[in-house]
């Protein structure tokens, strides 16, 4: 399961930026999805994903980010900590998306 998070960045256009959004994050504030509990999230490991990004103009549109994952140590379920921007389950940004339909 994914936790969408509000970030506080504009855009997130490396793995730095990843990293600072990720290190902003209050572990203890979150709530688990799936149990309700809050105040019990470890981190948990990491995976690496491919982002296109919104930002054409830097002329790198694909960039490589390790995506930490969470543990509830409640309910043991784990989840994957993503920006409001990116879409769960795909290389594609929201507004890169909304840049190629409109």
């Amino acid at each position: 399961m994914t936790l969408k998070i509000t970030n506080d960045f504009n855009l997130i256009l490396n793995k730095d930026d990843y990293q600072a959004f990720v290190a902003s994050i209050d572990l203890l504030s979150l709530h688990c999805p799936v149990c309700g509990a809050v105040d019990f999230f470890i981190l948990y490991g990491h995976y690496t994903r491919f982002v296109i990004i919104d930002d054409l103009s830097s002329g790198e549109c694909k960039i490589q980010i390790h995506v930490q994952r969470i543990q509830c140590t409640q309910c043991k379920s784990t989840h994957a900590l993503l920006p409001t921007n990116f879409v769960p389950y795909t290389q594609f940004t929201y507004l890169f998306i909304y840049y190629i339909t409109r």
